[in-house]
C-alpha cells in the first residue's frame, strides 16, 4: 500500500467501446421497390454462431426491415435469406458486413416478384366464355406446372390462372379436353412469364354443328316414323355410334350432332316404312359452325290394285282366272310377300279377286287364261 507524503494518486480508467447495429432492408426488385414483410433471414457471425435468441432467425417487419442492436464492433455478420414472401423469388445469396462501433450498418436485399399467366377460353363464334375445358401446362422440358400434374380446368368465367412463376420461365399450354359441343383445339401455345405481370393467353373453340333429318309423306306432308338411314362422311366413315345407322322417331326426324364444321355428310335412306316407296337417292350436306341444318326426305306412299272377275250375266265371282300384271316397262309386279310372282301371273281367288298392295306406277293388266265355260 502507499502511504505518507510519498503517496501519489493513481487513476484507473475502464472504457466501453460503443456497440454497433445492423439494419437489413428487404425491397421488391421492380420499379416500385416496395418493402417486403414476412421475409425470413438467418444471421450468423463469421464463425457460424447464431445471432439473437431464435437460432439466428429474424423476420422483416411491415416496413421490410430487421434491426439488430448490440453487436460487437469488428465482428462480421453474415445474412442469408431463407424464406421469401409469397409471390417473390427466393434470393439465397448471402451478404456479409463488418460492424463498426457506434454505427448502424446497412444491408439491402431485393426480391424479384414472380409472374403469372391468365388462360382464357372462349367460343370462337360468340366470344362467350367456356367452362370445364381441361389444359396441360408444362415447361419446355415437359415438367409439370402447379400441384395437379400440370392439369388446369377453366372455371365458370372460362379462365384459370397460373401464379407464382419465376420470370423468364417459358410455359407450354395445351388443351387436352374440350367441352361437349366444341372441337378440341390441341395446338399448344407458349408464353414467357414476366416479372410482376399477369399475361393473358386466349384459346378459341369452334362450336360443332349438326343436321336435322326430316322424313315426310310426299302426298300429305305428315311425318313418317321408323325410316332407316345410313350416314357417312365423304370418306365413307360411319357417323354416330351405331355404324352410321339412324332411324326417324315419332316426329319423323333424327338429329346428327357434334359434327366438326366443314364436314360433308352423305345421308341415304336404306329402309322405308311399310306402305311407302323407298327413296335411296342420297343427299349431301356440309356442316356449319354452331348451326343446325335441316334436310327433308319425301316418301311416296304406295297404292294398290284390286281386280274383280265376275260372270257377266249372273255376276257370280269367277275363281282361277289368270292375269299377267306388269309395269309399263314390262317389269313384274311383286306379290304381297315382296317376292316376284311367276312371270307376273296372278289368279283370282274364291271371291273372284286379285289384290295387290303397296305398289306405285303405271300397270298393264292382261287376262291370259280363263276357266272352262268362259271365253
Amino acid at each position: 500500500w502507499i502511504s505518507g507524503e510519498d503517496q501519489d494518486v493513481v487513476t484507473l480508467r475502464f472504457g466501453n467501446a460503443p456497440l454497433g447495429s445492423l439494419l437489413i432492408t428487404k425491397l421488391s426488385d421492380d420499379s416500385k421497390h416496395e418493402p417486403l414483410s414476412g421475409v425470413e433471414f438467418l444471421l450468423t457471425d463469421s464463425s457460424g454462431h447464431y445471432l439473437g435468441n431464435d437460432n439466428g432467425r429474424f423476420t422483416t417487419n411491415a416496413a421490410g426491415e430487421i434491426l439488430v442492436d448490440g453487436l460487437e464492433p469488428g465482428m462480421t455478420v453474415i445474412a442469408k435469406e431463407v424464406r421469401a414472401k409469397d409471390g417473390y423469388i427466393l434470393d439465397d445469396t448471402p451478404q456479409s458486413i463488418k460492424i463498426k462501433r457506434n454505427s448502424v450498418m446497412t444491408l439491402e436485399f431485393r426480391n424479384q416478384p414472380k409472374g403469372g399467366v391468365l388462360v382464357r377460353k372462349v367460343d370462337a363464334a360468340t366470344n362467350e366464355p367456356i367452362s370445364d375445358v381441361e389444359f396441360l401446362v408444362t415447361d419446355p422440358d415437359g415438367n409439370f406446372i402447379g400441384n395437379a400434374n400440370g392439369k388446369y380446368v377453366t372455371d365458370s368465367a372460362g379462365t384459370f390462372t397460373i401464379t407464382d412463376v419465376a420470370p423468364d420461365t417459358t410455359l407450354v399450354i395445351k388443351e387436352t379436353r374440350a367441352k361437349d359441343g366444341y372441337i378440341l383445339d390441341d395446338t399448344p401455345q407458349t408464353v414467357k412469364v414476366k416479372s410482376n405481370e399477369v399475361i393473358t393467353v386466349e384459346f378459341r373453340n369452334q362450336p360443332k354443328g349438326g343436321v336435322l333429318v326430316k322424313k315426310v309423306d310426299a302426298a300429305t306432308n305428315e311425318p313418317i316414323s321408323d325410316v332407316e338411314f345410313l350416314v357417312t362422311d365423304s370418306d365413307g366413315n360411319f357417323i354416330g355410334n351405331a355404324n352410321g345407322k339412324f332411324i326417324t322417331d315419332s316426329t319423323g326426324t333424327f338429329t346428327i350432332t357434334d359434327i366438326a364444321p366443314g364436314t360433308t355428310l352423305i345421308i341415304k335412306e336404306t329402309r322405308a316404312k311399310d306402305g311407302y316407296l323407298l327413296d335411296d337417292t342420297p343427299q349431301t350436306v356440309k356442316v356449319k359452325s354452331n348451326e343446325m341444318i335441316t334436310l327433308e326426305f319425301r316418301n311416296q306412299p304406295l297404292g294398290g290394285l284390286r281386280i274383280i272377275k265376275l260372270d257377266s250375266v249372273t255376276k257370280k265371282p269367277l275363281e282361277g282366272v289368270q292375269f299377267r300384271i306388269t309395269y309399263s316397262d314390262g317389269s313384274f309386279v311383286a306379290d304381297e310377300g315382296g317376292k316376284l310372282s311367276s312371270n307376273g301371273l296372278y289368279m283370282t281367288d274364291a271371291n273372284g279377286e286379285i289384290l295387290i298392295r303397296d305398289i306405285v306406277g303405271t300397270l298393264v293388266v292382261t287376262e291370259v287364261k280363263t276357266i272352262p265355260g268362259y271365253t
